[in-house]
């Protein structure tokens, strides 16, 4: 039985990781990223439990967001400049 609002990819899942990518990207001390990960990981794993996707609904959704944070991080913001 699948529920009436999941979709692909997920979007809690795609959300979690643009929120964290910046702290992934911009901090120095482990613990912050640790945590960072382990959100990430949380919300899917929720998406999950509660049955409103199928795990490559999840993953989709957390390679989807990374890829277009990376796309944002490197051609829209350009570091270095």
């Amino acid at each position: 039985h699948e529920s009436p609002t999941s979709s692909f990819p997920s979007g809690d899942a795609a959300g979690a990781m643009a929120v964290i990518f910046p702290l992934l990207y911009h901090q120095s001390n482990n613990i912050q990223i640790i945590t960072g990960i382990v959100c990430i990981v949380l919300s899917c794993l929720g998406r999950l439990y509660w049955k409103a996707h199928h795990l490559g609904d999840v993953i989709a959704g957390v390679v989807l967001s990374f890829m277009c944070c990376q796309f944002l991080y490197y051609y829209i913001d350009k570091p270095g400049e």
